[in-house]
């Protein structure tokens, strides 16, 4: 039993006492009405006051334990019940976590996949420069010579890259930047 439990049934009791105490005066006032004060008729009658209060105190006391186990007793299901939605929700945080996981991971991949496909198009840029020099080149003379039989020409022009759409937009602002404000961007 716990200290705060027995302190009020302490306390109870104690209250109990002192107001069963207050009875016997009128015990005491009645006996010296009817002349029997002192007499076996008082005594009986104390008897049966004293042996009515303690079975009055007992089921007190009986009903402030039995609260208590009660309380206790509900107390502990709901530790338990509380302990039983934890265990079941264990999964339920695990399985969030899971979730979680693979959207960084989905983010991650994501990310990678952008940057090699940004490098494959630089590599395939760098790849047909001297194709495409070759071919500005030759479109360059073919006007000036002349009788040289014209012909058809065909440029491939790889799609640029968000990279280089970025870069593009950058050197734009850039210039029009420099054109307001001609003071160097950066200086020493």
């Amino acid at each position: 039993m716990s200290p705060y439990q027995q302190a009020v049934i302490d306390t109870t009791m104690q209250e109990y006492d002192i107001q069963a105490q207050k009875g016997l005066p009128s015990l005491a006032a009645a006996a010296i009405q009817s002349g029997a004060y002192g007499g076996g008729r008082e005594g009986v009658q104390r008897a049966e006051y004293q042996s009515m209060s303690d079975r009055n105190r007992a089921a007190l006391l009986a009903q402030l334990q039995q609260q208590g186990f009660n309380q206790a007793q509900q107390l502990a299901q709901q530790n338990l019940s509380n302990q039983l939605n934890l265990a079941g929700a264990g999964p339920g945080f695990i399985g969030t976590q899971i979730a979680g996981l693979q959207t960084l991971g989905a983010g991650e991949t994501s990310q990678q996949q952008a940057i090699l496909e940004a490098q494959r198009q630089l590599a395939q840029q760098q790849a047909y420069q001297p194709l495409n020099v070759a071919e500005r080149y030759g479109a360059g003379i073919t006007p000036l010579i002349q009788g040289y039989p014209g012909r058809t020409e065909q440029t491939i022009t790889p799609s640029p890259s968000p990279l280089q759409n970025i870069l593009g937009v950058g050197s734009t602002l850039a210039g029009i930047y420099s054109k307001f404000n001609p003071a160097p961007l950066f200086s020493k």
